[in-house]
């Protein structure tokens, strides 16, 4: 690792070198401390973070993180407070001030793989924290504000603008997200190495900058992905980065490549010259086709050959397309045309004998289905899947394999024509709306389970029927009850069945002077804490819940959750014991090698020969004990993993104060070993009672 003082000196006088001894999985710098005139680098390792103050050649702090560290964000929760070291690992994020300091607690779930200060389009400062099961999450401080699932694992996160974001995707895919709603993306034949946001022209928006492993260079407008400018570097690129002098304030960007140049740029010198808009237009054409796009770099020759190629095939379609229509005037195609009210209907429905869920396509008449497009990049790793029918038929049948607790829409194109043999074909446009939870099915069958989340709701049990109605595939027709209950079976998982009961307990609302609360009672049963809390989130969204208390009571769980953590306390251990056996082989086998160059020295060849037996045992002890220390630490990171996913199930089981409540006093009683207080914080959502 080499740091340069002078970004305009060339002198290799001028820098300083760092040694590290580990794998380096994260650098960031910044002032950490307000009294601090000088900025800090943080460094990630596999399983520890560090603060190294560049001047004075020392560590501002060094800590050891359990869960390890992916990847590593400076990141304030007020803007003018000062920095904090946020590590990301196996399931948790942990905040750290400029003392070393354990000062946040964030619970991911997953294995987090990208991670960066976000500003959302309604003002709130926060992470946005990318997990291996293709999720993103924005937490304010140590609440998660909103969560959106990608079709891959996400492998960098980039802020933009204030509620604008890009991100990278492992099959080479660069995306941007308008606060939670998809943009643009495109997908190129290289890995992206790195994505930056940087302002190229001066307008005062940043662009997307993409480095490619091949050494292209992009630069795209941010909101809708047109491209800006392009080059391409003598290497590979392996990162950029953005920075600012603190003599000057005009940014710039840094661009590390495979041979070890690092190459800066003012905004002056990324931008090309903007090109004619016909010619962006064309350019663009290489998202859908990739074989006829022609590179940026190319002259104006080779551009106008393109546009005039261009020209002569869709002279060629609009011939075929005249000749269509005079064959249509001369009725000459007459008997392949279908009738005019012909619709297509595309819906979901369970198959009870194949245990599945299934989509079914049909026609209101004799017009046959030939073929399905289906489009949904959440579904098919292609983004797309074609169904042909043989033979064709009025109705067609098609399996699917929805996400669990996942609401989905599918796009569709259908395919239908006449029986008559024809070239010709009818396109129609469906979509498929599948529900939150569209795999639990509604049986008569009752379960019995002793698991269950209980709140009271302060609302009239008719709209809980309606959120029933839209969550599940069921729709419940009586509006005039005082109670419910349905059970529901999961297709794919017979494991995970589902018990809803709703109880009126008045009319809806607190009246004034009240000592009850009234409302209506709900009880979610289920053998999976995970998906209860799944249903208790949905149903706080619908009802638009800001605080809610529960009572969660999963024993089976809370058995296994303390099984886990006995484990976690005697790993920790085994692991602090095989570090001390470590440091005392290492030394003895320093002195070995004191000894055997001794007696080297000295002529002394027996003893030199039994110096160096004695080092090759202590070598191999010293091997032996890396390999139990890999074991011991990753069984460590996947009970830990546990632990942060079952406090994380808990806490989603209630909502904001109480929610954030669970994490806290969770993080305090696992620090203080208090494995019983974890017991009653999960079931009442604190450690006493309120």
């Amino acid at each position: 690792m080499e740091v340069r003082h002078d970004e305009e000196a060339e002198n290799r006088a001028d820098s300083r070198t760092l040694s590290i001894n580990g794998h380096v999985t994260g650098l960031q710098a910044g002032r950490l401390s307000k009294e601090s005139h000088r900025d800090y680098l943080a460094i990630g390792l596999e399983t520890s973070l560090r603060a190294y103050d560049v001047v004075l050649n020392s560590d501002a702090f060094f800590v050891h993180v359990n869960e390890g560290v992916n990847c590593i964000a400076l990141h304030s929760s007020n803007e003018g407070d000062e920095l904090q070291v946020y590590a990301a690992g196996n399931g948790a994020v942990r905040g750290y001030n400029y003392k070393g300091n354990e000062v946040s607690w964030l619970l991911a779930g997953e294995d987090v793989t990208a991670m960066c200060p976000y500003k959302s389009e309604h003002g709130d400062v926060g992470l946005l924290i990318a997990t291996a099961n293709s999720r993103i999450q924005f937490f304010k401080r140590d609440e998660a504000i909103f969560a959106i699932s990608e079709t891959e694992e996400i492998l960098s996160l980039t802020s933009l603008a204030q509620g604008v974001f890009a991100y990278t995707l492992a099959s080479n895919t660069v995306g941007v997200y308008l606060g939670t709603s998809p943009g643009w993306r495109h997908t190129y034949p290289h890995s992206v190495a790195s994505i930056q946001a940087f302002d190229c022209d001066g307008d005062g928006d940043n662009e997307v900058i993409i480095g490619l492993s091949d050494g292209s260079l992009e630069a795209r407008r941010m909101m809708n992905g047109e491209i800006l400018s392009s080059g391409k570097m003598e290497d590979n690129i392996v990162a950029m980065v953005r920075w600012q002098t603190s003599i000057t304030d005009i940014p710039r960007l840094a661009i590390c490549t495979r041979d070890g140049v690092v190459k800066g740029y003012r905004p002056s010198q990324i931008a090309l010259p903007a090109l004619p808009a016909v010619v962006r237009q064309a350019l663009q054409i290489s998202t859908l086709d990739k074989k006829s796009a022609i590179p940026l770099d190319s002259n104006v020759q080779e551009m106008v050959t393109y546009l005039s190629d261009k020209k002569v095939q869709l002279e060629k379609q609009i011939t075929e397309m005249e000749d269509i229509l005079k064959q249509a005037k001369n009725k000459s195609v007459e008997s392949n045309s279908i009738p005019p009210d012909t619709t297509v209907r595309l819906f979901c429905k369970t198959n009870e004998q194949m245990k599945r869920l299934e989509a079914h396509c049909s026609t209101n008449n004799e017009v046959l289905i030939k073929g399905i497009l289906f489009l949904s990049d959440i579904l098919y790793k292609t983004g797309s899947h074609f169904l042909y029918a043989d033979p064709p038929s009025t109705s067609v049948h098609i399996p699917i394999n929805p996400p669990k607790c996942k609401p989905l829409q599918i796009d569709a194109k259908v395919i239908a024509g006449t029986r008559n043999i024809s070239d010709s074909y009818h396109v129609f446009d469906a979509r498929l709306t599948l529900k939150r939870f569209p795999l639990h099915v509604c049986v008569a069958q009752q379960f019995e389970i002793e698991s269950y989340c209980s709140f009271v709701l302060q609302d009239r049990i008719e709209r809980v029927a309606l959120w029933l109605s839209s969550a599940f595939p069921l729709v419940v027709k009586d509006t005039h009850i005082t109670e419910m209950s349905v059970n529901f079976r999961c297709f794919g998982d017979e494991n995970d069945p589902l018990s809803f009961q709703a109880t009126s307990q008045g009319d809806g609302f607190i009246q004034p002077g009240s000592v009850q609360s009234q409302g209506v009672r709900v009880t979610i049963r289920g053998m999976k804490m995970e998906t209860v809390s799944e249903v208790a989130q949905d149903i706080y969204d619908f009802f638009k819940v800001k605080d809610m208390e529960s009572v969660a009571v999963f024993p089976k769980e809370m058995s296994e959750f303390k099984d886990t953590l006995k484990r976690v306390v005697d790993l920790n251990l085994l692991r602090l014991q095989l570090t001390a056996d470590i440091a005392e082989r290492t030394s003895g086998a320093k002195v070995a090698i004191v000894k055997a160059e001794d007696a080297r020295l000295m002529g002394d060849l027996v003893s030199m020969k039994e110096w160096l037996n004695n080092l090759d045992a202590v070598n191999k002890e010293l091997l032996k004990g890396y390999l139990i220390r890999q074991r011991n630490h990753e069984e460590l990171l996947k009970n830990l993993k546990n632990v942060n996913k079952v406090i994380q199930w808990a806490s989603r089981l209630r909502k904001g104060k109480p929610q954030m409540r669970v994490i806290n006093e969770c993080r305090i009683a696992i620090s203080e070993n208090r494995i019983e207080a974890l017991h009653k914080i999960i079931e009442a959502g604190a450690a006493e009672s309120k």
